[in-house]
């Protein structure tokens, strides 16, 4: 009875993940039995850390579906090697160049920044051929497509703020996503008590 009591505490605290013989591969326990058994299902996961040093958790799979701690492993080894050749595999497929365009022009306008007329051009002459493009399908092709085309009818210096509107737009450490790098880091705090004297 005690243990149905841990795994529904558990349920309603946060999760708890137990660490296996490889580093980095973890699995915690579900609320859900495994059929065969009637155990409690186990989940496999691994940790990585982002380039800002931000711990993620990413689930493999459950033991009841036939993923063991070997095919967790086997996941991370090659999630990593991904990262590490400067891929990212995490699907990035849902964020468009608009939704960063938008949150950022949102930012900009709540810190008083003036991006009215940088937006005005964008909707212009770039909105229609890449605002619902996913970020991860921009290739360069398309960028050199775009700057040629627009070099025919802007100045150089416009085409030239544009692209840095596209630029600020889309960093990958986003000014307009602020201390989301630092959520879990010391650096928040500090900044807190910084912000409170």
């Amino acid at each position: 009875m005690a243990a149905v009591a841990y795994i529904l505490g558990m349920a309603h605290d946060k999760r708890k993940y137990i660490s296996t013989q490889f580093e980095g591969v973890y699995y915690r326990l579900s609320t859900r039995r495994d059929p065969r058994t009637g155990d409690y299902d186990r989940i496999y996961c691994f940790s990585y850390l982002d380039p800002f040093k931000k711990l993620h958790w990413k689930t493999v799979g459950r033991h009841s579906e036939g993923v063991r701690v070997q095919t967790a492993r086997a996941a991370r080894v090659e999630f990593l090697a991904e990262l590490n050749a400067g891929r990212n595999p995490i699907d990035n497929a849902a964020v468009t160049t608009g939704d960063a365009v938008d949150a950022y022009v949102a930012w900009a306008r709540a810190e008083g920044k003036h991006v009215d007329k940088p937006l005005q051009q964008y909707d212009k002459h770039i909105r229609a051929r890449i605002h619902a493009v996913p970020l991860s399908s921009i290739t360069t092709g398309m960028l050199t497509t775009i700057r040629n085309d627009l070099s025919r009818s802007m100045s150089p210096q416009s085409v030239l703020h544009q692209f840095s509107f596209l630029r600020r737009a889309n960093q990958p450490c986003h000014p307009h996503q602020p201390l989301e790098r630092h959520q879990s880091g010391r650096q928040s705090g500090r900044l807190e008590d910084a912000k409170g004297r």
